[in-house]
């Protein structure tokens, strides 16, 4: 069995360059969600992490493309909250333990969200 690894996140799904500016949000996630999201949002580009992370693509036995090597799942991960956050975007996380839920709700408050962010944090923790 796997454990999953929480998160807690300050997010906005608009570019900071748009009409709309940033609007952030703030929730809390699990580590599989975030691979999830960044890989769905990959596939509809036609991009990879492995291109994302610069690896080289090479071609085997059958005349299929791979990559030279496979990321580590801290790889994964970390290159998928790169992704969610790219193009202008927020997508920011934090440790579930305290230090983390501190660091959260500072950053929150910075953005007006303080509240909802201790409203999380405090849920989370119940």
């Amino acid at each position: 069995m796997t454990t999953s690894t929480t998160f807690f996140v300050i997010y906005n799904n608009t570019s900071r360059y748009g009409v709309e500016g940033l609007r952030p949000r703030v929730m809390w996630t699990f580590d599989k969600t975030i691979i999830e999201a960044a890989a769905f949002e990959m596939n509809r580009r036609g991009e990879s992490l492995e291109n994302m992370a610069g690896i080289e693509w090479i071609e085997d036995a059958d005349g299929n493309m791979t990559p030279a090597r496979n990321l580590t799942y801290d790889e994964v991960l970390a290159l998928s909250i790169e992704n969610l956050g790219d193009d202008g975007r927020m997508y920011t996380t934090f440790a579930t333990d305290a230090a983390g839920a501190s660091a959260f709700i500072e950053t929150a408050e910075d953005n007006g969200m303080g509240d909802e962010a201790r409203a999380i944090v405090e849920k989370f923790n119940s």
